[in-house]
C-alpha cells in the first residue's frame, strides 16, 4: 500500500503541471483545470468516507481482566 500510494503521488506530481499546461494552452482559461481539481477532491473525500473508524480493543486484548 505505501508503494502504490508513493508511485501514484509521484506519478501525480510529474504529470500535473505538464497537462495542466497542455489543458490552459488548449483552452486558454483555469476554469477546467480547477473544475477538474474540485471535482478529484470531492471524489477523494467520498472514498475516504467509505472506510471504516478502527474497531476498538477489546478490555481482554488489553491485558486488563
Amino acid at each position: 500500500m505505501i508503494g502504490a500510494s508513493g508511485m501514484a503521488g509521484s506519478l501525480g506530481m510529474a504529470l500535473r503541471p505538464v497537462l495542466g499546461g497542455w489543458i490552459y494552452d488548449a483552452y486558454s482559461n483555469y476554469f477546467w483545470l480547477y473544475f477538474i481539481s474540485f471535482t478529484l477532491g470531492i471524489g477523494a473525500a467520498l472514498i475516504s468516507a467509505t472506510f471504516r473508524p478502527f474497531a476498538e480493543p477489546a478490555p481482554a486484548e488489553l491485558g486488563v481482566s
